[in-house]
């Protein structure tokens, strides 16, 4: 069981299980929350309480997407470092959320903020929601799209706001995650814990998927399971 976790098959059977898991909500997610956090590798930490402090040690930092409305990953990447920014890892959130056919909106913290991101948030037929920090201009830079996100923000605020605070779902997508399983990473090797995290997201979004079943009664078409 516990080579299981490194073996490249497993990967790609949790990597085409996890995928199918979004099938359902294709054409129907309209908005996706990008933000990191800590999965602990221990008991004895808590994310919240040790990132104020700038303690990172005992963390697998990840950062994911999930839909607003329907609230299913998207894409969990597990970051090479727990200092790491989680900008530079956003262009593989995107390409994970390309799938998506009807996205309005992108949402995401300063963090995420910076004209490539905005770039590539337009390159989905979406538009970005990155909170501005104190510092930002109107510099084009090359993107209009992080240039109009700003004048958005000036013109409209509070409509911005509304637009932006979906973004909060992220955070309880992960209260809930932890919630349900609330042991830290078991898994000691670097490629192991990437597999743990990925399975305990599958199984998120499979018990989600329970949820829009008998609530929604969404459910999961095979043929297009099969077609897609």
């Amino acid at each position: 069981m516990e080579r299981a976790y490194g073996n490249s098959d497993v990967k790609r059977v949790l990597d085409e299980l996890f995928r199918l898991t979004q099938v359902p909500v294709l054409d129907l997610e309209t908005s996706q929350a990008v933000d990191g956090t800590g999965m602990p590798t221990s008991s004895k930490v808590n994310y919240e309480n040790d990132r104020r402090k700038g303690k990172m040690a005992g963390f697998e930092h990840v950062l994911t997407a999930i839909g607003t409305t329907y609230k299913l990953y998207s894409s969990v990447i597990t970051m090479e470092n727990p200092t790491d920014n989680e900008s530079p890892y956003f262009p593989l959130a995107v390409q994970d959320m390309s799938r998506y056919t009807n996205l309005q909106f992108v949402e995401g913290d300063s963090a995420l903020l910076s004209r490539l991101n905005c770039r590539l948030v337009s390159s989905l037929g979406a538009e970005p929601r990155f909170m501005p920090k104190s510092s930002c201009t109107f510099k084009r830079g090359g993107s209009d799209s992080y240039v109009h996100m700003l004048w958005r923000f000036v013109e409209d605020t509070q409509e911005w706001l509304r637009e932006y605070h979906p973004r909060s779902i992220a955070e309880l997508g992960f209260s809930a995650e932890k919630r349900m399983d609330p042991r830290p990473v078991m898994r000691k090797l670097d490629d192991r814990k990437e597999t743990e995290i990925k399975a305990r997201f599958c199984g998120e979004n499979l018990r989600r998927q329970c949820y829009l079943w008998y609530l929604e009664e969404i459910t999961l078409d095979c043929q297009r399971v099969l077609s897609s």
